[in-house]
């Protein structure tokens, strides 16, 4: 037999008809609707009806609920979990905006868009479970979630507005997919634990600020679909040394990159080892002596495209010549991301002199 919690009646304003939560104005830390006669019935949560509600901890809504309009929960300072049923089908504009102790969250299986600064300000957001119908995050959607590692992207995601995660200063990867025209304005501003980023071929254009300050992003590489760059794109990622993009791209006509970054088309840039070389077999060796390989799983090093170590470059890093390999999810690092730089052999280091002369 299923409890029943009748909540003092006094805590609550419903529309004429019972179907509409109008306000909640009760001290409560915990808020079940499935528990109440009442509030079983309840199928619209109203804009503002528990805005900044300072009680509230946790909040269970019953299945008869399939609306839940604009800050309906913005700046409930205390809410650390919410359920919400797969029988949402429309969540409105900021609805958590501000919920600085909610921790993780599971979007309902039929939203289709996570509205506009939807997470924003809720700094202490670790766990974020999107279904596969989300096509499109709204701006501001997850501006300054702090605490936000990482979130899987579903495969159909067609858009990512202004500014949608802006400020996730732990955020280290984000794997874009592959049907994002767009990286839009400040996308990404202030990520500064992000060190890498998957740009899929879809990509036509990376607009103003939208990598800006990720001061910990060190190398990132552009597909030729890539038109279009704006001038502060990477503004103060003063960690990148190594821009890769294909030969002939237009991309960076109208971009002066700090002399610090590496291309293909600077003066630092020195070439690709090819394998099967002296020097493809002594940087693969020197790569698998790291300390951090020492812990992989075997084999201890490979060169395969993908989620193992990848060869990028030979170019001078530090004032020195040196290849750069990444590990997009190495094992010895929580499946994190990593650069690494090997020097070239002395041999290697002879001829790079010689062409310089």
């Amino acid at each position: 037999m299923e409890s029943t919690n009748n909540y003092s009646e006094s805590f609550y304003t419903l529309s004429s008809n019972g179907l509409i939560l109008e306000k909640w104005t009760g001290e409560e830390s915990l808020v079940d609707f499935t528990t109440d006669p009442k509030l079983s019935k309840v199928n619209c949560i109203e804009r503002l009806s528990f805005k900044d509600n300072k009680h509230i901890e946790s909040i269970i809504l019953s299945d008869s609920v399939t609306h839940i309009n604009s800050v309906a929960f913005r700046n409930c300072t205390n809410l650390v979990s919410i359920e919400i049923p797969d029988t949402v089908t429309e969540i409105g504009v900021a609805i958590f905006e501000e919920c600085i102790h909610l921790t993780s969250i599971r979007i309902p299986k039929q939203i289709k868009e996570l509205r506009n600064y939807l997470f924003s300000g809720c700094s202490a957001l670790k766990s974020v479970i999107l279904p596969d119908r989300i096509t499109s995050i709204c701006v501001g959607a997850f501006q300054n979630c702090a605490k936000l590692t990482t979130i899987q992207l579903p495969k159909d995601m067609q858009s990512i507005d202004d500014s949608s995660f802006s400020g996730c200063s732990s955020l280290i990867e984000i794997i874009l997919p592959n049907g994002i025209s767009k990286i839009k304005q400040a996308s990404f501003k202030g990520c500064s634990s992000l060190t890498s980023v998957i740009i899929p071929d879809s990509v036509i254009s990376i607009d103003t600020e939208a990598f800006a300050d990720c001061i910990s992003l060190i190398s990132i590489t552009i597909p030729y679909s890539v038109a279009t760059i704006a001038e502060d794109a990477f503004k103060g990622c003063t960690a990148l040394t190594s821009v890769i993009r294909p030969d002939g791209t237009t991309a960076f006509e109208n971009i002066d990159l700090d002399s610090d970054v590496e291309s293909e088309d600077d003066d630092s840039y020195i070439g690709i080892v090819k394998e099967g070389d002296r020097e493809w077999d002594y940087m693969w060796a020197e790569l698998a002596k790291d300390k951090i390989n020492k812990k992989n799983p075997q084999p201890t090093v490979c060169y395969n495209d993908g989620e193992s170590w990848q060869y990028m470059d030979t170019s001078y890093y530090d004032n020195k010549p040196q290849h750069c390999f990444r590990h997009r999810m190495h094992p010895a690092l929580n499946n994190s991301s990593i650069h690494k730089l090997i020097p070239v052999s002395s041999d290697f280091n002879r001829m790079v002199d010689c062409e310089g002369e």
